[in-house]
Formats: structure tokens, sequence, C-alpha cells
């Protein structure tokens, strides 16, 4: 399970996140992990839970490759472009 703790106010947001990863196969401890990762550009913050690499993935699509103004912008093309990148 992810814990995901955030506080909004009108000049900051605080946000905290546990870094634990399990294994698929048994559900005890793997490794440890970002799960979120800052979008300035989009005035926001990427947050996943799942598998690792997906999320890190997607962070990396969305800094790198997809021409988007706003995380309401991102939205438009968001379910495509994660079923791109996990086709399963």
């Amino acid at each position: 399970m992810t814990a995901l703790n955030f506080v909004y106010q009108n000049d900051v947001v605080s946000i905290a996140m546990d870094t634990l990863s399990l294994s698929p196969d048994t559900h005890k401890p793997r490794n440890f992990l970002t799960k979120f990762y800052p979008v300035p550009h989009l005035v926001g913050v990427i947050c996943g839970t799942g598998v690792g690499k997906f999320i890190a993935e997607w962070a990396a699509r969305v800094q790198t490759n997809m021409l988007v103004k706003s995380i309401p912008h991102l939205n438009e093309f968001t379910q495509q472009e994660l079923r791109n990148l996990w086709p399963y």
C-alpha cells in the first residue's frame, strides 16, 4: 500500500509519500523508490503506485515527449499514452 500525504495552502504545497516497493511475487519488501515526480512546467506533480519502473517511465515521457500546457491538458492524452506505454 502506498501512503500519500499532502497539505495544500495558498502559497505552498507539502507532499510526503512512502518509498517502499514490494515484490509482486512475495509481497515482501524489495527496494525503495521514488513515487512522485514534480512537473513544475505543468504546475503539478505526478504521483504513482504500483510498478516503479512504469511510474518513472510515465514521468519521463511527460517531461520529455509531450507538448502539453497544463495538467488538464495532459489529461486529454493520458489514457491513450498510458496504453501505449503499457499495452497489456
